[in-house]
């Protein structure tokens, strides 16, 4: 029994040395899930023609899986729009018992914030009972009532579980459990990479791997005899395992490994950027260069043109580039428009839930236009999604109709012939052309109100979640929904658009599924329909999508955090704007900075807060400063998607001073008409 912590900067090439020592000790290579892939092929590629001979990459999720055998792990475990469901529908019947989160619990995203706060609690090891034992322990009424609101929901959702589901978050205490008695991996060599933190669930694994493992090697990113705010998380991960390994009575080696940078001008940026004392690079920048946007588009336009010269010149791939951004939303829509107008192959690695898509939106909205009264917001929300049997120029004539009369949507349902004249024809005798128009809206509008009829009836009163659902899906079997998501699939492959294609056959089964869960969770209950269908909407919106590349030779948009510990010869880090990139703390949650300090101070260590993310987001940025093997392009825009005016980051102005000799390249005032051609269609 050993441990051996393995310190390493950028490029120091600490993660070869544990996957060639796994391949030669048919070790066991713990990452984080988002980097399973890679490690696999970076294990068989060092493996070659031996084979693996018993070594294997997994993460901690991977790890408990592989001794489901031992016990009920994930076993009718929830997905996560059953456990939005859950949550969503405990809230709804706890509310009367609720202090400070009562009015909360009726908002929506109220459930997601409160499954993200359990799902938190679960992997840091914190019970009900141990919320309820603090919370006595404060003289601040509200966090007092506040915690025991949050145990009060979280004490009712374990008790659901009971009722023969598991938790996916459980799987880790359950693993320590397993291998505290049951010993599977005495005697074999565990290697952890790619980590900078752990939950203390995690913590409590390695403690359990280092009482019956013939090694564990960990290796962190950090320079340990440095105090750069970027290595922080690594050094204090290094001193919990090394407090750890002394209770445990077991020997800690320490091995650092020194950084291997061969391009001078990222060399000089890594070493640089975040020392307290920076040099500046006085010869001329031929690796790192710096560009500036008058808008998002023209910035991604200008990264597309850059990508495309690159992939013509023969020497790059698509493959051997990245995109790197903090914030993947603010950048998807134009890439989405502008890279496969340039040509550019790509791949966005992004989950993206699946209630934004426009199929979720139709669905959310045939309920909510019944449940309203016939609204008019959800009513057209669901016309103009593109899955109505409306045509949209129909569609469009009912709108412009209704909003020029001043009809509401409850009219729809009138029995009597349409004959509501626009206010600037009162006056005057009915024209042929008003009688046309009146004939041609009611035909409209009786084509659309028809579906409606028979689920109006299905969704009136307290209903249970069995009928709520069951006349959603008659409702999709009498407009052809099912028929046209697989005519748009077809469609979609017939163009190339297989991951549209995807996307849509992955969201019409999230929705199936949320429907089993809302099912399954809520039983015999009876609620309204306005009820059910908002749970149902939490539990589509609690569910992601990630779809796998069509293709293997593309560009790489990836957001920072997946990109942490990547390489690639070219890598563009677009967006470096102020609270962009670095990314201020998001604002506090259902628990307040304050409060987690107070849990802290109280011996329950929960994520970090505001003050410990700002150092994680320079870890990030440490990060994909580093990933460029050859060329860095990094680049921001003064103008957001609204038009309204953004600064630049800091990181701009320090990078000027770093580089002094450096040329910011702009769109803003240029004469060169000549160097914005690249590609025929987005030149033509």
């Amino acid at each position: 029994m050993s441990l051996k912590l393995i310190y390493g900067r950028a490029k120091s090439k600490k993660g070869d040395r544990v996957f060639t020592e796994a391949v030669k000790t048919n070790g066991i290579v713990i990452v984080p899930e988002a980097f399973t892939l890679l490690a696999e092929q970076k294990l068989s590629s060092l493996a070659g023609t031996l084979g693996l001979n018993g070594s294997e990459v997994l993460s901690f999720d991977r790890l408990a899986h592989a001794f489901s055998d031992y016990g009920p792990l994930s076993r009718n475990s929830l997905n996560p729009a059953g456990k939005s469901i859950a949550i969503a529908l405990i809230s709804q019947k706890l509310k009367s018992r609720l202090t400070v989160l009562k009015s909360s619990a009726e908002h929506p995203g109220f459930p997601k914030g409160m499954l993200d706060l359990i799902c938190e609690f679960k992997r840091y090891g914190v019970s009900p009972e141990a919320l309820l034992a603090v919370s006595e322990k404060t003289e601040q009424k509200i966090l007092s009532s506040k915690l025991g609101d949050i145990a009060l929901i979280y004490g009712a959702y374990n008790e659901f579980l009971t009722s023969g589901y598991t938790d996916k978050d459980d799987d880790l205490s359950r693993l320590c459990t397993i291998l505290s008695e049951k010993k599977p991996l005495s005697g074999r060599h565990i290697y952890i990479d790619r980590f900078s933190r752990f939950t203390p669930v995690e913590l409590s694994v390695i403690k359990e791997l280092l009482l019956q493992c013939a090694s564990v090697t960990v290796t962190l990113p950090c320079d340990v005899k440095s105090f750069e705010f970027q290595f922080s998380s690594a050094v204090n991960t290094a001193e919990k395992l090394k407090d750890i390994a002394s209770d445990l009575s077991i020997e800690t080696e320490e091995i650092t490994h020194s950084s291997s940078i061969g391009n001078p001008e990222l060399s000089h940026l890594e070493k640089n950027y975040f020392s307290f004392y920076p040099e500046k690079y006085d010869n001329e920048n031929t690796s790192v260069f710096l560009f500036s946007a008058k808008s998002i588009n023209s910035e991604t336009e200008e990264v597309a043109r850059q990508i495309r010269h690159l992939a013509e010149s023969g020497k790059i791939r698509y493959k051997d580039i990245s995109v790197i951004v903090r914030d993947t939303s603010i950048y998807s829509s134009a890439l989405r428009s502008i890279f496969p107008s340039f040509g550019i192959p790509y791949t966005d690695t992004e989950s993206v839930s699946s209630g934004k898509h426009a199929l979720s939106i139709y669905v959310t909205s045939i309920a909510e236009t019944v449940c309203s009264g016939f609204s008019k917001v959800p009513l057209f929300r669901y016309l103009k999604s593109g899955f109505s049997t409306c045509p949209k120029c129909d569609a469009d004539k009912l709108e412009n109709y209704m909003l020029a009369t001043g009809i509401n949507g409850s009219a729809l349902l009138s029995e009597e012939k349409w004959e509501y004249r626009k206010s600037i024809y009162s006056d005057y005798e009915l024209s042929s052309e008003e009688k046309s128009e009146f004939d041609e809206t009611d035909r409209i509008r009786r084509q659309v109100i028809a579906p409606f009829l028979p689920l109006t009836e299905k969704l009136t009163g307290k209903i249970s979640a069995t009928e709520f659902c069951s006349a959603l899906y008659e409702f999709f079997l009498e407009t052809g929904l099912e028929d046209k998501i697989l005519y748009l699939s077809k469609n979609y492959e017939k163009e190339g658009r297989t991951d549209d294609s995807a996307k849509l056959i992955s969201v019409y089964n999230s929705i199936l599924d949320a429907m089993d869960s809302l099912i399954a969770s809520a039983g015999d209950e009876l609620l309204s329909a306005k009820k059910f269908n908002s749970v149902f909407s939490e539990g589509i919106a609690a569910t992601t999508m990630n779809i796998i590349p069509s293709s293997s030779d593309c560009v790489n948009f990836i957001n920072a955090i997946r990109a942490k510990g990547s390489t690639a010869p070219i890598v563009f880090i677009m967006g470096l704007n102020n609270n962009v990139f670095p990314k201020t703390p998001s604002k506090e949650g259902i628990l307040s900075d304050s409060d987690r300090l107070f849990l802290t101070e109280n011996d329950i260590e929960l994520s970090l807060n505001s003050e410990y993310l700002n150092y994680e987001e320079l870890s990030l940025l440490y990060s994909a400063f580093t990933a460029a093997e050859d060329r860095l392009y990094l680049s921001y825009s003064l103008h957001n998607e609204s038009g309204g005016s953004i600064s630049p980051s800091q990181v701009i102005e320090k990078i000027k001073d770093i580089f002094p000799k450096i040329r910011e390249a702009t769109d803003v005032l240029t004469s060169d008409a000549k160097s914005l051609i690249s590609a025929p269609s987005p030149t033509l």
